[in-house]
Formats: structure tokens, sequence, C-alpha cells
């Protein structure tokens, strides 16, 4: 029997994958709405997603980090979810290798918080959990190679993979302990339009468009001097003779088996690297629809080709149809090797034969029409729309010039109610969470009150004391906290004023960095101030991001501005 959902949430649907996968199934379900949650970090992009998609009345943008339990539960609720397709991930391995702690935070922990929404919720008739290849490690590179099976032994060699298997594995636990109707389906190497350009095709349709060095990791002797999949135009483009042709099982796909002539067996014994299959982005949106619509719950399914090819040749292959689209005579693309990862797994060969079985899914679109495709993709201008902020202490005088300058950038914003030390914290988490912002910027402060327009109104007793602490340190760090806790990236707009000339930075002389700790404590201002300072470097730890921006007094050509300190010294009596 097809499942036919009715109300569904995908995540990381401004990524990658996730908008392909929104822009195709808007229209495969014409009878469906959509929700798509992302909180809009890395490549994710409100643009990536059709201009038809973003207006239909069938699809809303919820800007949210799954770990806002808060905020999942809002739209489950307001939306009557039936369906979830779970994209959002940090999927870049040597991110994953540098930022390992981050990268357990966004790929384990904030999953773990959106199954446990699934869970409180009750209503989800099928989740589809977006996995990869790579959990199974390793392939051996011989031609009679077999594919990884779903059953197959996991062997993470990487960060990003070890993530994954986690989730699985909490995927297994939820659905034994909570009935939980989830499906795993674990992609192959994926390219296409609005990949981020950190990867290697769109990194390498960069480099081809200027005709620069293609960077190749190690010294790839692991493989044989040969190239597998190039088409009769690539092979005679670099003065190849193909030796012999194996059909593919797959239609659209005939890789062919080719001998170097011996002037470039020495290049290739050092340039190739790792190979990898190549599946087109809208194949696989197809392939999730079908694990959506006809995968067994607590299943997995791999979704992937039998197309392969190595780093070395795809450079070819883009060089040839970047010089194609542009109208420029075919140029050999030139290698520079750079050092590997700690480690790289050569191959990922998995088997299709269970999604073609029972899902009746195989690849359709030849890795010479989806180049085509990336290739133009790429080559087109595009708008981008990356975040949305919101303003605590937007309507004081650096919050009314900031809102001008999101306003002239074309950034939406929103300026919050709340207000920290008046409402309650809960008050305040409240409206953070339902706000649907990427980011937050602090601009909260005090200084001047009761028609005294300097800091030295802070000095006037218990009252001031507390309207300092109140909204010079207690505002920022709270906010700070429930930055955190909901994964928004935050930025505390302190000040300048917290250092004073010593013989080590004297007037006209060394400045001091942002690593210095504050100095100067001849105010109320500047010693609340500076504490509040000294506490945003507690926030700075792995897998979270903030932003402490001190900034002096600020200037602006508007004089009849009281704050400005132009109108303060030409109005100064």
């Amino acid at each position: 029997m097809t499942y036919e959902p009715r109300n569904v949430v995908i995540t990381g649907g401004c990524g990658f994958i996730g908008s392909n996968f929104v822009n195709h199934i808007h229209d495969a379900w014409p009878n469906c709405n959509f929700v798509n949650v992302d909180k809009l970090i890395l490549n994710s992009d409100t643009q990536h997603v059709d201009e038809k998609v973003r207006n239909s009345p069938r699809y809303k943008l919820a800007l949210a980090d799954i770990k806002n339990k808060k905020a999942m539960m809002a739209v489950f609720k307001d939306n009557d979810i039936d369906t979830v397709i779970h994209f959002a991930a940090d999927c870049t391995s040597t991110r994953c290798y540098n930022e390992t702690i981050e990268a357990i935070e966004n790929n384990v922990i904030a999953f773990i918080e959106l199954l446990e929404v699934v869970k409180e919720y009750g209503k989800i008739r099928r989740f589809v959990h977006i996995s990869t290849d790579e959990v199974y490690g390793d392939s051996g590179l011989g031609e009679d190679e077999s594919g990884k099976v779903e059953d197959s032994r996991l062997l993470p060699g990487n960060p990003y993979a070890a993530t994954k298997i986690a989730g699985e594995a909490y995927v297994r636990a939820f659905t034994a302990q909570h009935k939980l109707p989830i499906i795993i389906a674990r992609m192959n190497n994926i390219y296409g339009p609005n990949q981020w350009d950190v990867k290697v095709v769109p990194r390498f349709i960069e480099i081809a468009k200027v005709r620069g060095e293609y960077t190749i990791q190690g010294s790839g002797k692991q493989l044989r001097p040969c190239i597998m999949g190039l088409t009769p135009f690539e092979s005679k483009a670099m003065g190849v003779t193909a030796a012999r042709v194996r059909q593919s099982e797959s239609p659209g796909y005939a890789p062919f088996f080719l001998t170097l002539p011996p002037s470039l067996v020495r290049h290739y014994e050092q340039a190739c690297c790792a190979l990898r299959s190549w599946l087109y982005v809208d194949d696989a949106s197809i392939g999730i629809q079908r694990v959506c619509e006809r995968g067994k719950i607590g299943e997995i399914y791999n979704l992937g080709t039998y197309f392969e090819k190595n780093v070395a040749d795809l450079a070819h292959v883009i060089q040839a149809e970047v010089d194609r689209q542009l109208g420029r005579e075919v140029s050999a693309p030139r290698f520079v090797s750079i050092p590997d990862r700690p480690y790289n797994d050569m191959r990922y060969l998995i088997d299709i034969s269970k999604a073609e079985k029972e899902l009746g899914w195989t690849p359709q679109i030849s890795f010479e029409e989806g180049m085509r495709r990336t290739v133009a993709s790429a080559l087109k201008p595009k708008d981008s729309v990356k975040m949305h902020v919101a303003l605590y202490g937007g309507n004081g005088y650096v919050g009314q010039a900031l809102q001008k300058v999101l306003t002239n950038r074309k950034v939406p914003y929103v300026l919050a109610k709340s207000k920290v030390g008046i409402n309650s914290d809960e008050e305040v988490e409240d409206e953070l969470a339902t706000l649907n912002v990427t980011h937050v910027v602090c601009v909260t402060g005090r200084t001047h009150g009761n028609g005294i327009n300097t800091i030295e109104y802070l000095e006037g007793g218990p009252e001031r004391v507390y309207e300092n602490v109140r909204d010079n340190m207690y505002s920022a760090t709270v906010l700070a906290h429930l930055c955190r806790k909901l994964g928004i990236h935050f930025t505390y707009v302190g000040t300048g004023y917290i250092f004073a000339y010593d013989a080590n930075h004297p007037i006209g002389g060394q400045g001091f960095t942002e690593k210095d700790t504050p100095t100067f404590f001849g105010s109320s201002y500047s010693v609340v101030k500076g504490f509040t300072d000294r506490q945003m470097s507690h926030f700075n730890e792995k897998g979270w991001e903030n932003i402490n921006a001190r900034i002096t007094l600020p200037l602006t050509y508007e004089l009849d501005q009281p704050r400005n300190l132009l109108s303060k010294i030409i109005n100064y009596k």
C-alpha cells in the first residue's frame, strides 16, 4: 500500500539536498502542505527553494533549530504534521574532523531532541531519516567488488559517518521502545544545484570558470592508472582510447574502462584519488519520495548509483562542460596536490537491489546530463537570504542605526517585544522560541536617563545600580544563554570603553586587542560592561556561535540626534 502524507515537516529544507527535495516534492505531492524547518547555517539559503514554492499557500518556512523543542512542538501542533523528512545535519566531512563536538551537537544531540518531540507529539505516521553510505566505510577497489547491502557491517572511517551511525542507533532505540514509524535512507555521493561551494563539484566549477589549478588530496597511488566512466567526447579530448566497455545494470549508465596513453600514466598515478559514485540530486529526491511512499517502517534502503569516477577524472569532465557552456575551447585541467584528510575512504560502493525491488526506484539521469544541469545552474547569478535577525534594544540609538543597515542590505529582521529583566526569563524564552530567527543581536544597554545624556546617570545610587546591572549585564547574559539553548547565533554589542591607557598601551601607541581583558573601572558603567565582556567569553565554546562586538562612541551625520557624539560636542555647554 502506498503511504499518502498530508502535512509534512522537512528539516534542513534550505540546504542542498533538502531544498532540491522541496522543489521536487511540492509538485509530486500536490495535495500536501509543507513546513520547511531550517536554522540557515553553512550553505542553507531560503532562495534555494524555487520562487513558485515560496509563494505557494501550501508552503511555510519556520526558522528554527531542531533542538528547539518548544518551536518544533509548535510547528507540529499548529500544522497537524503527520510526516517528517529529516535532512538537517552537518554533512561536511572536513568540518566534522575539525569541529567534532559541534558535529555531535548538530547530528546527534539535536536529532535526539527532535525524536523526543516526535515521541511526545504522538501523531507522526511516517519519519524518513536521511543517512549516508559512509557508515559502511571502505569498499574494495576491485572491478568485481560487490556493493554493500543494508545489513552489511558498519565501519565508519570519519567523524561525520560516526555521527550518522549514532543517529541510526537512536532511530533503532526509539523505534523499539516507542514504536516510532521511522525509515532510514542511506544516500550515495550526491551532486547538483545549490550544493555548498566547499564540496568538490561546485568548487571545481569555480576553478573551471577561471581555468585555475585543481586541488587533489593525497597522492592517489591507491588507484590503478585508468579512468572509469568517461564519455567518448571526454576520451577524445584527453587522448584516451577505450579498451573495453561494460554496460551498467542501471538505465542511462554505460561506464567505460579506459587505458591511458603512456604519457599520462605517471600523471594519473599521482593525481587520481578516491573513487566515488555520483548520484544526481533529482534522482535522490525521487528515491526519498519512494522511501516515504513505499518503504517499510523500521527498514533501511540504499539509494545510490553504480556509476563511478575519481576526483581527477571529475575535474576533466567539469572543465570540459564549463568551457562548452561558456563558449570556449576545451582546455585540460592543471592539478596541485594538497594534504589528505587523516583518513580517507577510498570507495563507497552500495547495492541498490532492495530499493529497485521494493521501491521500484533506480537512478534515471545520466552523469553527463546531471553535470550539464549542475554547471548551467552554477553559471546563473543568484539571490541569497541566509539570515533572519531578532533585535533586542532595537529602538535605541545603535539599534536604529542597525535597523537601517539591515533594511539597506535586505536582511529580514524583527524587533523583540519582550524585555529581559522586565519580563520574566520564561516569557523572553517563549517569545524567542517562536520568532523564527537565525540570529539575535543584543544592543540592549543603559547609559542615560531622566534628562542626563551621559553615563553619569548610572552613578545615582541603588536604583541606578539596579538599572545598570539589569540592562548592561543581566540582559545580555540571559539572551546569550537562551540563544545557546535554542541554537540561535548570538551577537552582543558591547563597548570598547573598558580599557585604560597604560605603559604598554600609551595614547597613540599599541591598542588593546580582542584577547585583552578589561582594565578600566573608573565608572559604574565600565565596571558592569567590563564584567559582561568577561562573561561573554564563557559562551565561546565549540559547537555554538557567539560574537562579542566592542564598539566605541558611534558617530553619524544626524546632528539632531542627541545621542550622537557630534551633536553632544556641538551642543556642549
